[in-house]
């Protein structure tokens, strides 16, 4: 796998943050569990804008557990969507 990591340190730190309430709870991170982008080794060209916003509101929706410590409803509260909805968003995104 490589990836040039084109946002550095806040990057890998948000992947990171991301991984520790997503990821499995033990063993090894594998690619799967990674975002698309770094598991392919960088953006693809050519997907759908489906695709691009699908990929953006699953990080943007990882990045919002990962500082609300996994607490959803401080989570809903950060992305200004109700529990439910935040919920729905997680089921929609395959996010866990």
């Amino acid at each position: 796998m490589g990836y040039s990591w084109p946002g550095n340190d806040r990057e890998l730190q948000n992947v990171m943050s991301a991984l520790a309430v997503t990821g499995p709870r033990h063993g090894r991170v594998r690619p799967g569990d990674l975002p698309r982008a770094i598991s392919d080794g960088g953006e693809r060209v050519g997907r759908s804008l489906h695709e691009a916003r699908r990929t953006c509101e699953r990080r943007h929706v990882r990045e919002a557990l990962a500082q609300a410590g996994g607490h959803r409803g401080e989570a809903a509260r950060a992305l200004r969507v109700s529990r439910q909805g935040l919920a729905k968003l997680l089921k929609r995104l395959e996010v866990a």
